[in-house]
């Protein structure tokens, strides 16, 4: 039995520096997101608000999953590809009409 329920779910290309959609990360109930490397390549993301680069943020590898907790945290993240093209899937989850 899962203990939240996915309130909402995005594919997102990663070209530049991107940040989360601020609609699905202020919707009501939603606690954090999940966020899968769905690219061929490494990322690198930042939750402090500080624009991910090259150089900065920890490494996101292809298949890796990570949780972003919190309206905070979702709000500062920030993810860049490290090669080609690449792409996230986003997974919303929270407690639906909280």
């Amino acid at each position: 039995m899962a203990i939240y329920n996915t309130l909402d779910r995005e594919r997102v290309a990663v070209n530049t520096a991107i940040g989360l959609t601020s609609a699905k990360v202020l919707a009501a109930g939603t606690i954090y997101a999940r966020i899968q490397n769905v690219g061929d390549y490494t990322a690198n993301y930042t939750t402090d608000g500080t624009t991910a680069t090259a150089l900065l943020g920890d490494l996101l590898y292809p298949g890796d999953i990570i949780e972003v907790w919190g309206t905070t945290d979702m709000s500062r993240f920030s993810i860049i590809k490290n090669a080609t093209a690449s792409a996230i899937e986003v997974t919303y989850c929270g407690k639906e009409g909280a």
